[in-house]
């Protein structure tokens, strides 16, 4: 199994960051329902992989 690094949670925080940027876009020009769900789900997963990189950060601080 691989190991996630610092720099894989930060990427796909990043992803994760654009892809809901892009979907409360498509919400706000067309006014999609599931483009903002879609983007709700993908700030969660934003959170969640800077979070993960935040720890990384705290354990090498340590």
């Amino acid at each position: 199994m691989e190991t996630m690094t610092h720099g894989d949670c930060l990427r796909w925080a990043q992803k994760y960051r654009d892809m809901c940027l892009t979907h409360q876009e498509i919400h706000e020009q067309t006014g999609s329902a599931g483009s903002l769900s879609f983007a709700r789900q993908y700030e969660r997963l934003a959170k969640h992989w800077q979070a993960k990189a935040d720890s990384f950060e705290q354990k090498e601080a340590a």
